[in-house]
């Protein structure tokens, strides 16, 4: 029974903390970011970090304009794996069946 009380005590604490910090008027935030991104083996490009922010705009509780942007750090593309013939020649047709059929 102590125990059960004391997770309700903890409970209400910290919903009446969360219910404060709710902004009412015109907010903004201002976070650097980093990600590390771990691609593919076929994507033809390697695994790094990027850097970058978030820029965001709050007006009041509900509505809120976030803006990321990231840069990616040596990041190296190899698309030697790939076939791109294939695929020229698969556009090149469907151009072709295009303004056949225009």
């Amino acid at each position: 029974m102590k125990n059960r009380l004391q997770l309700l005590l903890l409970f209400l604490v910290v919903g009446t903390q969360a219910l404060q910090a709710q902004v009412k008027g015109i907010s903004y935030t201002l976070p650097p970011s980093i990600e590390y991104s771990n691609w593919g083996k076929n994507t033809g490009l390697s695994d790094g970090y990027s850097i970058g922010g978030q820029f965001g705009f709050g007006f009041g509780q509900f509505v809120e304009l976030r803006a990321n942007y990231l840069q990616s750090i040596n990041l190296q593309r190899d698309f030697s794996n790939f076939d791109f013939d294939n695929i020229r020649q698969f556009l090149t047709r469907r151009a072709r069946y295009y303004c056949k059929a225009l």
